[in-house]
């Protein structure tokens, strides 16, 4: 495991404030998140000719809209509220400097998931179903990190937000407990 020229936490103020670590080997992500399904939770995994897997790491707080409308994780008990415009002002609070200097589609942010419900504080006048799945209406998680598999580089990395250098050196040790990862023969 390497950091990357230019890349490492020791960067100029101007420059991305990014962590990016590089893998030896390419690990197995659903192997990873089978193993630690809480610390890594999501992944989005590439079909195809698309470039990037991403494994979504060690979440953060999360805002929640529930089936009767109400929010979770903005304060101490849940109220109700407009999910959009929550998750704007989160947004607003925690969002990073630019970083133009990369071609990474993760920094840092939100995994997101907005239900067909949720089109009714969009458009007060539907009278939509409540969600009979047990699923929330909408959910939004903070990330400060995550596993890329770039496939078209033939490489993986870890990737934090500045700070996040503790969680980094976690994720590398969970890589380096996983078996081999099984390439796929085009």
């Amino acid at each position: 495991m390497q950091a990357l020229p230019g890349t490492g936490a020791h960067r100029s103020s101007q420059a991305c404030p990014c962590i990016v670590r590089e893998i030896d080997r390419p690990p197995d992500l659903l192997q990873l998140h089978a193993r630690h399904p809480c610390r890594y939770p999501h992944l989005l995994h590439s079909a195809g000719q698309d470039r990037f897997d991403i494994l979504f790491a060690c979440p953060g707080r999360s805002l929640v809209l529930d089936a009767a409308g109400l929010l979770h994780g903005m304060t101490e008990s849940p109220r109700p509220g407009d999910f959009l415009a929550a998750l704007d002002d989160w947004w607003v609070t925690r969002r990073n400097g630019e970083c133009d200097d990369t071609d990474l589609p993760f920094r840092g942010g939100w995994f997101v998931y907005l239900g067909y419900e949720l089109a009714g504080q969009i458009e007060p006048r539907l009278q939509l179903p409540l969600p009979e799945t047990g699923l929330p209406v909408a959910m939004a998680t903070r990330f400060a990190t995550a596993v890329v598999r770039d496939h078209q580089a033939g490489r993986t990395l870890i990737v934090g937000e500045a700070g996040q250098e503790q969680a980094v050196t976690r994720i590398a040790r969970d890589i380096e407990t996983l078996s081999p990862a099984v390439e796929p023969v085009d």
